[in-house]
């Protein structure tokens, strides 16, 4: 047995007030009957308590006891069934390079597009989502998954060291999210939701969107960072080139519009005054309009039988009854 609905047992706490007002009346009564006819006459007019009065007071005790048991919602026994979902198969590629240590966003740009992707995962709706990391190579770091707290797990150990290639290969990442859309089948609509700051370095991105296009799939570009040029933190201090030269990064917002246009999706700044609202992504275009969407098998699902009726019914029969007596 479990309950469905265990935060009602508090109730309880009330019973033994209501046995109690029930005893403090019964007592009071007796009183007044004393009062009234005497101390003497007493014994010969009343002869113990009345049997249907303390009926009376048991039922309603019981009657309240099987009600608050009801709202708990016992239930016994389950079955299982098939769960199914309707949604969207959906990548995030996210740009891991050591450019996303840069502060231009706060705290900086890897830790934001992280937050922003766990909001994104809170308001999804039955949607497969999957994970690519890219910097200098790319890789599948979760497959497809109904699993949402698989996929925050695999987010969560996502951090520039996670990929020891230097470098930002986009076009690398655009084509190993194909594949991660592609080994989960081709029904329903298909998205890729690309966060970088855009500095491709020849992994011919617009090649790899024309692709993306030829199968259907649309590519949501997300643009974190700035415009003007700021320093790479790391561990032993500024980044810098084989000359000593502190190297600057910043957003490539055309690459990112002509690789978002290319497949019909949308291009977002996420240091714009709106920051980064993946969540209204999601509804407005990932969600929204006459996306199609797939049905999922999502395993099978204990389903427990839920017995609150017996003591309801119960606790109406007692209710009912004290009333006749």
């Amino acid at each position: 047995m479990r309950f469905g609905a265990p935060e009602y047992a508090y109730l309880f706490w009330i019973l033994p007030v209501v046995v109690g007002v029930l005893i403090h009346s019964f007592v009071r009564k007796k009183a007044a009957i004393k009062e009234f006819c005497g101390e003497g006459m007493f014994p010969r007019l009343v002869v113990g308590g009345s049997p249907r009065e303390v009926a009376k007071d048991v039922l309603l005790i019981m009657a309240f006891t099987f009600i608050v048991f009801s709202l708990l919602r016992p239930q016994v026994g389950f079955h299982w069934e098939k769960v199914t979902r309707k949604g969207v198969n959906m990548v995030v590629a996210l740009d891991l390079s050591q450019s996303m240590l840069a502060q231009d966003v706060r705290p900086n740009r890897l830790e934001k597009a992280k937050r922003a992707i766990r909001d994104l995962v809170r308001v999804l709706q039955g949607d497969r989502i999957g994970l690519v990391a890219f910097a200098g190579v790319s890789f599948i770091q979760c497959p497809l998954t109904l699993d949402y707290d698989a996929f925050l797990s695999f987010l969560d150990i996502c951090d520039t060291e996670l990929i020891p290639v230097p470098g930002t290969m986009i076009g690398e990442a655009i084509r190993k999210s194909i594949e991660a859309l592609e080994e989960g089948g081709r029904g329903g609509e298909r998205v890729i939701v690309l966060i970088t700051d855009g500095e491709d370095q020849g992994s011919d991105p617009l090649g790899a969107a024309h692709k993306a296009k030829e199968r259907g799939i649309k590519i949501f570009a997300i643009g974190i960072g700035g415009r003007d040029g700021v320093p790479i933190p790391l561990q032993s201090g500024l980044k810098r080139d084989s000359r000593g030269e502190v190297i600057l990064t910043r957003l490539d917002e055309d690459l990112l519009r002509k690789v978002a246009s290319l497949t019909g999706g949308v291009y977002l700044n996420a240091s714009s005054s709106g920051g980064l609202d993946l969540e209204k992504l999601y509804r407005d275009r990932i969600r929204g309009g006459n996306m199609k969407l797939e049905r999922f098998k999502g395993g099978m699902r204990k389903r427990w039988l839920e017995r609150y009726q017996w003591p309801l019914l119960l606790g109406i029969i007692s209710l009912v009854a004290g009333g006749m007596i």
